[in-house]
C-alpha cells in the first residue's frame, strides 16, 4: 500500500519531533552525568603545579581546572581531563605539563594559544618554531640561535599554568581502567549543554573549551551509571 503525500509529511513529522525528544533527554542525561562528575570532584583535594610526588596515587586519572570558573551552580570547571600510559607514571605524566620542552599537548596547545592571542608578558616565538619543538625535530630548533626566546617562553609558559590551573586526581587499579575512565569522562564534559555556554575572558583552545583534542565528538561514548559508580568508589564517596 503507497503512502499519500499526507501521510509522508505526517510520517516524517513524526520522526523529527521522535529524534528531538531522543535528542533532549539525551542532552539532559549528559548535563546530569556532568553535574554528578563536577560535585564528585568537589570532595578531592585540589593540587597545584609543580605536583607533589607523596601525597598523588601511583596510577589514575587527572582533572584540571581553571582558577575562579565554575559551572552547574558553582562547582570548580573542568578544564582538561587526563591519564597515562605506562604503569605508576600519573605523577610523571602531570611533571611533563609544567616541564620546558616535555612531551604534553596541553602545554602544547596552551602555548599556541599564547601566541595567537600575542599575550602580553610573553616573550614569544613564531608559530613555526613552536609548532617545530613539539615535532621529532625538537633538537634542531633547541640547538640553533632561537634557543634563547624559546627557553623564555618555556619558562614564562610554566609559570603560566602553574598562576592559572589547579588539579584533583583519582587513583585507579591501572592504567588500563585509568585510560577507559578518561575517555568516557572527556565525552561526557565535552558534550555537556550547560560546559558548552560558557564565556571566559582567559585564554581558550582553538576548538571548543576543553584543553583536550581526543574523545569530544557527539558518538564517543559518555560516561554510563557503572563508570559513574566506579568513579566514586575509586574517589572514596559513597552511593548517593
Amino acid at each position: 500500500m503507497r503512502c499519500s503525500p499526507k501521510m509522508r509529511k505526517r510520517s516524517r513529522s513524526h520522526d523529527q519531533e521522535t529524534a528531538s525528544v531522543a535528542e533532549r533527554e539525551s542532552m539532559g542525561a549528559d548535563s546530569h552525568r556532568c553535574t554528578d562528575l563536577h560535585k564528585l570532584l568537589q570532595h578531592k583535594p585540589r593540587y597545584r603545579f609543580p605536583p607533589p610526588f607523596v601525597q598523588l596515587p601511583l596510577n589514575g586519572l587527572y582533572f584540571i581546572f581553571d582558577n575562579g570558573q565554575s559551572v552547574h551552580e558553582g562547582f570548580d570547571r573542568i578544564a582538561r581531563i587526563g591519564s597515562h600510559t605506562g604503569r605508576n607514571n600519573l605523577v610523571p605524566r602531570l611533571w611533563q605539563h609544567i616541564t620546558p620542552h616535555g612531551r604534553s599537548s596541553f602545554r602544547w596547545d596552551i602555548g599556541a594559544a599564547v601566541i595567537r592571542a600575542r599575550t602580553k608578558g610573553f616573550e614569544l616565538p613564531s608559530m613555526d618554531v613552536w609548532n617545530e619543538c613539539d615535532s621529532i625535530s625538537r633538537k634542531t630548533a633547541i640547538e640553533d640561535e632561537r634557543v634563547g626566546t624559546l627557553d623564555r617562553f618555556e619558562t614564562q609558559l610554566s609559570a603560566y599554568i602553574a598562576n592559572r590551573f589547579v588539579f584533583s586526581v583519582i587513583g585507579t587499579r591501572d592504567q588500563s581502567e585509568a585510560l577507559e575512565l578518561e575517555k568516557a569522562c572527556i565525552a561526557t564534559v565535552a558534550q555537556c549543554p550547560l560546559c558548552k555556554e560558557i564565556t571566559t575572558t582567559e585564554l581558550q583552545p582553538k576548538k571548543g573549551f576543553l584543553w583536550n583534542a581526543m574523545h569530544t565528538g557527539p558518538r564517543s561514548p559518555r560516561l554510563n551509571d557503572q563508570q559513574l559508580s566506579l568513579l566514586r568508589a575509586r574517589a572514596g564517596i559513597g552511593a548517593r
